[in-house]
């Protein structure tokens, strides 16, 4: 019986060994340490057969929008509305411990190589898009101009979600909804605005700088919302994604 108890933990980790980001229990890759890995592993042992979970399907809310643009339900690197997800510089997809010019991709010697402060309004490569590469298929980042039609076509209200303060989007034509946390953002090792304001990438460069939407409460349930460029693409923001 020992034997068997200590093959179950050898494989636990020699199953694993091959995904990155997980814990190395997780034996079947569905991102949970559970009685369920146990069942792989059995199944492993009897059969010699080892299929990974899938990972759940992400949901793009349909709001009515005149594009026809489905919204994702959750930001990248989150599970749920509510979490905040995966802090980005704009142009990466892997969050990382400190977020300024020394630590950004498209930086060499001070200058910017890829996306240059001469840029027009371009939108990021698919190679470059946190959304695409963290989801795959069609999802990607919204540009400007779909912020703005999410702002021009749906109603925004202030709410707390399970404890946690940000925005609801409400469709007018729908009555389909989306909830954005009030992440804040990350400026070198600093978190701010968490719980009082919310950042969002768009993949639009227009003159060196990076949109992004931005929101906050003003009174009560109302909320102020914007697309800016008054920020630095080095710093860490989420980012909800998109898909057709």
């Amino acid at each position: 019986m020992n034997k068997i108890y200590t093959l179950i933990f050898l494989l636990c980790y020699g199953v694993a060994a091959g995904a990155q980001e997980l814990h190395p229990c997780d034996a079947n890759h569905d991102g949970a340490v559970d009685v369920t890995d146990i069942a792989a592993i059995a199944t492993y042992i009897l059969t010699g057969e080892y299929e990974p979970s899938t990972p759940p399907a992400h949901e793009g809310i349909d709001l009515g929008l005149p594009s026809g643009l489905k919204w994702a339900s959750c930001n990248v690197g989150a599970d749920k509305p509510e979490d905040y997800g995966y802090y980005l510089a704009w142009g990466e997809s892997s969050e990382k411990v400190e977020y300024n010019s020394s630590t950004y991709f498209d930086l060499d010697d001070g200058h910017y190589q890829k996306y240059t402060e001469r840029s027009a309004a371009v939108a990021l490569d698919s190679v470059d898009d946190a959304a695409h590469v963290n989801w795959g298929g069609n999802w990607r980042m919204p540009t400007r101009e779909d912020v703005w039609e999410l702002m021009d076509n749906c109603d925004w209200s202030w709410e707390t979600l399970n404890g946690v303060n940000g925005c609801r989007i409400k469709s007018r034509t729908n009555g389909n909804s989306i909830f954005l946390p009030a992440a804040g953002e990350i400026q070198e090792k600093e978190y701010n605005g968490i719980d009082i304001a919310g950042r969002y990438w768009t993949s639009t460069l227009s003159g060196g700088y990076p949109y992004y939407l931005a929101f906050y409460q003003k009174k009560g349930s109302t909320v102020e919302k914007f697309c800016s460029s008054r920020t630095t693409r080095t710093n860490g923001l989420p980012v909800r994604p998109v898909c057709p």
